[in-house]
């Protein structure tokens, strides 16, 4: 092509891409409201997008190009979870509905064996390697954890 001159070509555009959409609810049914959902490239690092939830719980995010995707959602108070393998496709609407688990608690007394209170620290620790909390009780023999991921611990 020479300068000045003009040129004719076709250009094809794809259909815009498309959505992903759905719900956030804890394990009870009810929604949660300001968690983050993360969409990810499928099996790979890296964010592709990212949304937070409406008091209803639901969530939308557009414009996502073919292919397919990983969803990771996380609250306050709540355990994370990831789904993996969503295909979206152009101009397709993508249902993905995810579910934050409750965090339980653990609670008890410590006692000698005449059944006297004892003031200790107690240690939770997880069976799978991670890093042990431990509490004083601030009444002899009570001990609380809040927050504690299901799993088996000593």
């Amino acid at each position: 092509m020479r300068a000045g001159a003009t040129t004719k070509t076709r250009v094809l555009l794809s259909g815009g891409g498309g959505t992903l959409h759905g719900t956030v609810k804890r394990d009870d049914g009810a929604p949660v409201a300001g968690a983050l959902v993360i969409v990810s490239p499928h099996n790979e690092d890296g964010l592709c997008a990212q949304a937070t939830t409406s008091a209803d719980g639901t969530w939308s995010i557009g414009a996502f190009p073919r292919g397919t995707y990983d969803l990771e959602a996380a609250a306050n108070g709540l355990m994370r979870t990831a789904e993996t393998g969503f295909f979206v496709a152009d101009g397709a609407m993508v249902r993905a509905d995810l579910v934050l688990g409750r965090l339980g608690g653990v609670t008890g007394t410590v006692e000698s064996s005449t059944g006297a209170p004892l003031r200790v620290r107690v240690l939770l620790r997880s069976l799978r390697g991670a890093f042990p909390s431990g509490r004083r009780s601030p009444t002899a023999g009570a001990f609380a954890f809040e927050d504690v991921r299901p799993g088996p611990r000593s």
